[in-house]
């Protein structure tokens, strides 16, 4: 046969044979990895639960500890989806909290707090799982889980000063709706698609972008973050931030607000989820002539108030059927009624407040319902009472009211309200008239200490007696 000829075939043969070799290299490596590209950014990141007794839920507290541990790697991840599995119902919370690579952090779930939520009550997590929030493809996605783990009881030891910080963090958290199976993470969250550059006027915030505010004026964004880079002190002949767009947080940057005129400090109207937080004071006038609130919320659901130094104003705070909000961390409120949340105004969460004075009327005056009120201290000795309870099926727990007339106003000269209230667990003592009043309404309690108890209270008993 001719060498020339056999030369052909064998190469053809061979070509054959590397042409087949590619095909199988490019079916079994390289498609497999086109078809894992997008979970490419975060198959590096590796997070961890740890227990240890780090990672705990203490039924007393109805409050979670969970420690989270990641791996050494070098992906932007921006935030984390933690769950918790209640007995078949699953709720998951998100946090911009990450540990650094290599690192831990501890995040703190505050159960009862979250309740208007849909975080179940009385029943124990009895599973937890973590999954990283990311940037892929300049896109911010949710990964899948990467840890999960049945979730531990026992009791949580904290000082009262550890508990003030744990309940502050916790309440940064933010519970969002969870559309999957039970073993699968929650929604995505914030897929903006390209990812934004800061630009004129903007400043680096937590990862993303903000928008520097030095006056007053309208927030309009939907979705942006204002962060304010001095006190306002001045004359406004109209609401100073009128917040008007959905999935606003406006950051007080440790600034203040003080205004001269009759309207509110910040005012919001038909909005949803806004956070209004770390400012020094919010002051608006109070006076026989007129005034204005320091916050004016108004048909505004699912917001959160939080770490104010100092609030006043007509009334400090108004909540005008407003539901489902979150009122935290407010070190000092004042006007002629600290706080007030009219008869539309459900669901909402008051708690670590502090409320020092309030003429003529009220620390706090709950028209509504199914609102939940802790860890308050309402004095005043010119005030009309502590707490004004005229809505029904409100909870009280752990609240500290005296040296003011009334110290629990239940039903306010209301023989249709004051129905099914609760308290638990509070001191009310001191206070010159009642400790406890009612108007022929119905309230209950266990573990308070009080001594004066109008008759009207039916079925109310002081567990102990004022020392």
């Amino acid at each position: 046969m001719n060498k020339k000829g056999i030369s052909a075939v064998v190469a053809t043969i061979l070509i054959i044979l590397i042409v087949v070799i590619g095909v199988g290299i490019v079916w079994k490596v390289i498609l497999p990895l086109f078809a894992e590209l997008e979970f490419l950014s975060y198959s590096d990141v590796k997070l961890n639960i740890v227990f240890q007794g780090y990672t705990i839920y203490d039924f007393d507290e109805n409050f979670a500890f969970v420690q989270i541990q990641r791996g050494a790697d070098n992906v932007n991840v921006t935030g984390l989806e933690i769950g918790f599995n209640f007995d078949g119902t699953t709720k998951t919370y998100q946090t911009t909290v990450v540990p650094e690579p290599g690192g831990k952090h501890v995040y703190k779930f505050n159960f009862t707090n979250d309740s208007i939520y849909g975080i179940p009550q009385g029943v124990a997590p009895k599973k937890v799982t973590v999954a990283p929030i990311f940037v892929y493809n300049n896109k911010i996605r949710l990964g899948k889980i990467l840890d999960e783990k049945p979730m531990p009881s026992g009791k949580i030891h904290l000082s009262s000063e550890e508990w003030i910080n744990a309940n502050l963090e916790a309440a940064e958290n933010i519970v969002v709706i969870h559309l999957g199976p039970s073993n699968e993470p929650g929604t995505p969250v914030n897929d903006i698609g390209d990812e934004v550059k800061c630009v004129g006027g903007e400043v680096e915030y937590n990862g993303g972008c903000a928008i520097e505010i030095d006056n007053c004026g309208v927030l309009n964004r939907v979705g942006a973050v204002y962060i304010l880079n001095k006190s306002i002190d001045e004359k406004f002949n109209e609401n100073c931030f009128n917040i008007v767009s959905d999935d606003i947080i406006l950051d007080g940057n440790g600034y203040s607000v003080n205004l001269d005129e009759n309207y509110h400090a910040i005012y919001v109207n038909g909005r949803d989820n806004i956070t209004i937080k770390n400012f020094n004071y919010l002051h608006a006038r109070s006076g026989w002539y007129g005034g204005g609130c320091g916050i004016y919320f108004e048909n505004t659901n699912n917001s959160l108030i939080s770490n104010i130094s100092d609030l006043a104003g007509m009334a400090g705070l108004s909540l005008s059927n407003s539901n489902k909000n979150k009122i935290l961390y407010i070190s000092n409120v004042g006007g002629w009624s600290g706080i007030i949340a009219d008869s539309g105004s459900s669901f909402n969460n008051l708690s670590y407040i502090n409320i020092t004075f309030y003429f003529p009327y009220f620390g706090i005056a709950i028209n509504g319902d199914y609102n939940f009120v802790s860890e308050i201290i309402a004095t005043s000795r010119q005030g009309e009472a502590g707490i004004r309870l005229i809505g029904s099926h409100n909870i009280l727990r752990n609240v500290k009211v005296y040296s003011t007339m009334r110290g629990i106003s239940n039903g306010y000269y209301s023989t249709s309200g004051g129905i099914n209230n609760s308290i638990y667990g509070s001191y009310l003592c001191s206070n010159s008239k009642y400790d406890v009043s009612c108007s022929e309404n119905t309230l209950a309690g266990e573990g308070n200490t009080c001594s004066l108890v109008d008759d009207s209270c039916s079925g109310f008993v002081c567990d102990f007696p004022c020392p």
